[in-house]
Formats: C-alpha cells, structure tokens, sequence
C-alpha cells in the first residue's frame, strides 16, 4: 500500500463515501423511517442499516453501530447533513490513515515514490 493507495482512500473514504452516506442514510432512510415511525425508531433503525452495510465483522458491530446511532442523533439536533458529513469525513480520515500506516513497513513510510 503506497502512496497512491492512500490518495485513492482518502478520496473514497473521506470525501466520497460521507457525503453519499449521510444523505443516504440520515437524509433520505432516517427522515422516511422518523416520519412513519417517530424519531427514536428512525434513528435507531438507520444505524442498524448502516452498520448491516459497514459490517466490518464482529469486532467492528459495536462501533459501527454506535457511530451510526450519533450520527442520526446530531442529525436530528443539527437539522443539517453538514455536520455529519464532517464528523463521518473525520472519522474515515483518522481510520483511513491509522490503516495506512499501520500496513507500511518503517523503510516504506518516509518513501515518496
């Protein structure tokens, strides 16, 4: 995983992926699911959708689905999608680096190929 690798995360993970998520899964399935069943129940039913989608194995369930449960909740305070667009981007950021780095042997990271 080199440079290149990390670009082409970054662009997907951190730019792409919050942006489509969060008007997938706060913007269009939580406001559906909040207005048939109440907030509590759309907030709730989204993020176990969007960790069903972002499974990522056991390990990762809880996590996921916690990320998932705040997202809806700042969404539902904020009014706004930017907010979690930012915060998701954040987080995708930080995981996104973390396994970059983590797959680069130490000679490999101060490379600029």
């Amino acid at each position: 995983m080199g440079w290149g690798a990390l670009f082409s995360g970054l662009i997907s993970a951190v730019i792409l992926a919050p942006i489509c998520e969060e008007f997938i899964f706060r913007g269009l399935l939580y406001n559906t699911i909040k207005n048939r069943l109440g907030v509590h129940a759309g907030v709730w039913i989204s993020a176990i959708i969007f960790t069903a989608v972002h499974f990522y194995g056991v390990q990762g369930l809880l996590g996921v689905g916690f990320f998932g449960v705040l997202m809806g909740y700042l969404y539902r305070y904020t009014n706004a999608l930017l907010p979690c667009i930012l915060c998701h981007a954040l987080f995708s950021l930080l995981i996104t680096i973390w396994n970059w780095v983590m797959e680069q042997s130490p000679e490999e990271l101060w490379l600029i190929r």
